[in-house]
């Protein structure tokens, strides 16, 4: 595989059962968990150049003993949750205080997504799904993610990130709210 035009995929593997055994120190904390993939819904491959790798964007090299020998492979299974994304004209088209009510789960909410220490290169509503009926939310739908500093502390400049606010045109609007739209 040394480059996309040659990339195999491990086809052919709808109604396989595949266990998880992911480690059980922090962050993940996961159970180990037994799936069976009822569908393939698409298949991707992203190549990294060693820069990447440098730049800390893949995983340790596997071993020799391992399914892809001296080579990364990742596998990423997720359920849908409930819902669907905000919308930037439904946001903006509710009262100031629904707002502040989304704006008040998403700082609550964030630290959750930013605590393993990548976020969504593309921050955008899109990817905040929010139930209003419970008030739970989640981030969902980002490609491709970045590293980000875990231990920053919050700073408003999150929510124009994800268009949950709109700065002022000034060149200094991370250090000054005035004129932000809230």
């Amino acid at each position: 595989m040394d480059n996309p035009e040659t990339a195999e995929f491990l086809c052919g593997l709808d109604g396989t059962a595949i266990t998880l055994d992911p480690p059980s120190e922090p962050p993940l904390h996961l159970p180990r968990q037994t799936w069976v993939i009822d569908k393939t819904l698409s298949e991707r491959s992203e190549w990294m150049t060693q820069q990447d790798v440098d730049d800390g964007l893949g995983l340790p090299e596997q071993g020799e003993d391992s399914i892809v020998p001296e080579s990364y492979i990742t596998y990423l299974v997720w359920d849908k949750v409930p819902r669907e994304s905000l919308r930037e004209e439904e946001f903006w088209g509710l009262e100031i205080e629904s707002r502040r009510e989304i704006r008040d789960k998403f700082r609550e909410a964030f630290p959750k997504l930013k605590k393993h220490g990548y976020l969504p290169r593309m921050s955008t509503m899109s990817k905040i799904i929010y139930e209003k009926a419970t008030g739970n939310m989640h981030f969902s739908g980002f490609s491709r993610a970045g590293r980000t500093d875990a231990n920053e502390e919050w700073h408003d400049k999150y929510y124009v990130l994800f268009r949950l606010a709109k700065p002022s045109p000034k060149t200094d609007w991370v250090k000054d709210l005035t004129g932000w739209t809230w």
